[in-house]
């Protein structure tokens, strides 16, 4: 089942990224396409048992609970990146049944029949996922050969797949903190690499990382790094800090660490600032569903924070404006830009609305955000103030920098890892020769889900009365308009 499991997971990833049917996976699946190609698992550590940091003994950490809330590291001396003891699964691995018979002489029989369920569990989930995936691939193939004209069947097994691979993660994070099921080890381990690669960086990828690296000494670079990322985007800033302090800036921190390590003391203040708005946050804020090339992105808006900005938005989305536009612009842990209809960001808005980042509160611009995307000012970082119009981004990561320069008004609920696989467009990176370009991602459908009775009015402005606003050329506007109700 190892290799089975670990080639359906690759396979997996490349059909659910897959951009139409043009090709099988894009430029940045080419790591999971050849994992899939040879059907080898990624050799991992072998669980062993781990140096009790305070006894000085070694513990058994299999049986109990890692989730790692208050997580006390004072203790630790550092990390061991790359000590851990690697053992080939492939040839050395126990059996379920031996396995099973060890945990039985060692744990209560409650925690046994915990175990036995979380086993039980896995293996549904996975045979599910086997079975979907193995459709997915055959409506995949009939349709690369227009033997079948059937895009919307593919779309929901290929969602179906998504949501089935996210339960089977789940529940190999849950299964091996009673088994050192190999298979459960390989595809957490699979999916964490998966989840960089992509950009995501929920609760599940911290605690997913944590176990392996933690509990089973899988001191491996990606593990730290999903770790500490994903700590920071969800607001653990204890262990993100704990993490960065021990791995070797050179060596072991990429740019996306740095930043995040750099500005952990600011990114914590507006993360809890931002918490004390959401615990406080009404239960019925509008919502809006992206429904992509990729799949579906839910996303909640705040009237409250920006309420003109949420009332255009919602306009335009209710006018179809969004239906068909590209991504024109993804860019690795930084952000995704739709909202042009050129496609490429140089569309002009007609109607110009007001910023709303100078407001007494305004919504921090963190993982998931939207910010209402402005017009730069030539040979300069700053933008025209109040020159939003249409043109929106989702933020990869965090930018604390823009708080009050841009207008954030709502952040992504649910299709994170749709987000992690919108094809990269990156205009500020020259082209290799002959290198292979695909087309970008586009919104297929907006759709408003939840919608207040009485939109905010609209507050449209001329961006060009600004004596910053000189340089790029403003064309005037109209100014009577009426609000929206």
């Amino acid at each position: 089942m190892s290799k089975s499991l670990t080639f359906l997971a690759a396979t997996l990833i490349g059909c659910v990224t897959s951009n139409g049917f043009s090709q099988e996976v894009t430029s940045n699946d080419q790591s999971e396409a050849q994992t899939a190609e040879s059907g080898t698992p990624p050799a991992i550590p072998f669980p062993q048992p781990i140096p009790d940091p305070e006894s000085g003994m070694e513990q058994d950490h299999t049986g109990h609970d890692h989730s790692h809330d208050g997580h006390d590291h004072s203790n630790e001396e550092g990390l061991g990146i790359g000590e851990g003891k690697s053992i080939d699964l492939r040839e050395e691995d126990p059996s379920e049944e031996e396995l099973l018979e060890d945990l039985r002489g060692r744990v209560e029989p409650e925690i046994y029949a915990e175990a036995t369920k979380a086993l039980d569990d896995f293996k549904t989930k996975s045979a599910k996922m086997k079975e979907t995936v193995t459709e997915m691939r055959l409506v995949h193939t009939k349709l690369r050969n227009k033997m079948i004209d059937d895009d919307a069947l593919y779309y929901e097994l290929r969602n179906r797949a998504r949501q089935e691979i996210r339960d089977t993660y789940d529940s190999a994070v849950i299964l091996i903190d009673y088994l050192s099921l190999p298979d459960a080890i390989r595809f957490v381990n699979t999916m964490v690499q998966n989840r960089i690669q992509h950009g995501v960086y929920e609760e599940s990828t911290k605690i997913g990382a944590a176990k392996l690296f933690y509990n089973y000494g899988a001191r491996y670079v990606h593990l730290a790094q999903a770790a500490a990322r994903a700590s920071v985007m969800t607001g653990d800033f204890e262990m993100a800090k704990f993490i960065y302090e021990k791995l070797t800036p050179d060596k072991e921190l990429e740019e996306l660490d740095k930043r995040l390590f750099a500005t952990l003391d600011e990114l914590k203040e507006q993360y809890e600032a931002e918490k004390l708005l959401r615990d406080s946050d009404p239960a019925d804020l509008p919502q809006v569903r992206l429904s992509t090339t990729r799949g579906d992105v839910l996303i909640e808006l705040y009237p409250n924070e920006a309420p003109s900005t949420v009332a255009n938005f919602i306009r335009l989305v209710e006018d179809g404006f969004y239906d068909g536009l590209d991504f024109f612009q993804v860019v690795d842990d930084v952000l995704a830009i739709s909202g042009d209809p050129l496609g490429d960001g140089s569309s002009m808005p007609e109607k110009f609305i007001v910023d709303e980042d100078d407001r007494p509160t305004v919504r921090m611009p963190l993982y998931g955000s939207l910010v209402m995307a402005k017009l730069p000012i030539p040979d300069s970082r700053d933008f025209v103030p109040n020159s939003a119009g249409t043109q929106f981004a989702i933020l990869y990561s965090p930018l604390p920098h823009i708080a009050r320069s841009q207008t954030v008004f709502g952040r992504v609920i649910e299709g994170f890892d749709v987000l992690g696989s919108l094809q990269r467009v990156d205009p500020s990176k020259a082209k290799k020769k002959n290198e292979i370009t695909f087309p970008p991602d586009r919104i297929i459908e907006a759709k408003v889900i939840n919608r207040p009775e009485t939109l905010p009015e609209i507050r449209y402005v001329d961006p060009s009365a600004s004596p910053t606003a000189a340089a790029p050329n403003l064309p005037p506007l109209d100014l009577d308009l009426p609000s929206d109700k």
